[in-house]
């Protein structure tokens, strides 16, 4: 239990669903440390004096509430730059990051294989489908309502027949 004035420590355990949580009960105790204006502010002229000792304070505080994993995100470009390191930490479990983008791309498509089961044409033929922008509507509701059994090979191909179509579609109108 943490005494009078001394706030208690909250780890952030990287759960991603968390952060935001997490964030605020951290900037919560920089704020009873006197630190939060300074890893949220870019310093002026004036307070440029300061803010070094007070940004390597944020980033300690930042270093000593962060699992190992978000820890390994910020230590080597972010060291001793508490403002920098909150930066990264926000861009990485914000979602607007690349590989956070891309879990949660592969999370939502994953398709649930039984053990011993094969991959079906039409299967990757439907998760490709889901996928595509609405101007492969067209061909989505051709290979749909089509009767013939289509391949995925055949797939591939009128799929990339109907991109360079519209890529000259488009060339044409321009």
């Amino acid at each position: 239990m943490a005494t009078a004035g001394t706030p208690q420590q909250i780890i952030f355990d990287g759960s991603e669903d968390k952060y935001d949580l997490w964030e605020t009960r951290f900037l919560s105790r920089l704020h009873i440390l006197k630190l939060k204006d300074t890893i949220l502010r870019v310093p002026t002229d004036a307070a440029l004096v300061a803010d070094p000792g007070k940004n390597a304070d944020c980033y300690a505080q930042l270093v000593n509430a962060l699992d190992d994993k978000s820890l390994s995100l910020i230590r080597h470009e972010a060291a001793e730059d508490g403002r920098k390191a909150l930066k990264i930490l926000r861009e990485h479990y914000s979602g607007k990051s690349k590989p956070r983008i891309l879990n949660l791309y592969t999370s939502l498509t994953t398709i649930q294989m039984a053990e011993g089961e094969d991959m079906s044409d039409g299967l990757l033929i439907a998760t490709i489908l889901n996928g595509l922008p609405d101007s492969f509507k067209p061909l989505a509701v051709h290979v749909t309502q089509n009767e013939d059994n289509v391949t995925f090979t055949d797939f591939k191909r009128r799929l990339r027949v109907y991109e360079e179509s519209e890529k000259m579609r488009a060339d044409w109108f321009c």
